[in-house]
């Protein structure tokens, strides 16, 4: 059985959230993962991590949709940064072509790394999150 899902944990004192992307990723969950976080919380510092994610199905369309949705999102966030966690090329590939078509506008301070300790490191000065044992939400995502 798949078990393709986003799990979302949220830390407000620090003012992250964390996305843990698994299995095989679609637009729209990735939209719905944003929009159900963004939507109500205004969070300043987001992590997506996609070290276990198949993003193979993520074409140049859909990178222009999520760019637009966040886009949409900075207007609720005070300073956004977004750090990306990736582990291999394919990965830092297609987030480059994130990049290039995110608007720069937008106001996003986007970074990638290669672990979790990199990406708090930039967002939070070194210190780490208390995230919950539990996400505070996981998305199932029906392919």
């Amino acid at each position: 059985m798949r078990m393709d899902r986003i799990e979302i944990r949220h830390d407000p004192a620090a003012d992250i959230v964390l996305f843990t992307l698994i299995g095989e990723m679609t637009l729209d969950a990735i939209v719905r993962a944003g929009d159900g976080h963004f939507g109500p919380h205004g969070t300043a510092n987001s992590v997506w991590d996609l070290r276990a994610a198949n993003v193979s199905g993520i074409d140049v369309g859909a990178l222009k949709e999520i760019a637009m949705r966040s886009r949409e999102a900075a207007g609720r966030r005070r300073n956004p940064r977004t750090a990306h966690v990736v582990d291999d090329a394919g990965k830092r590939a297609l987030l480059k072509l994130y990049e290039a078509v995110a608007d720069p506008s937008s106001g996003i301070d986007l970074r990638s790394f290669r672990t979790l300790d990199e990406a708090y490191d930039w967002l939070l000065s070194g210190a780490r999150p208390a995230f919950p044992a539990e996400p505070a939400l996981v998305l199932e995502i029906e392919i």
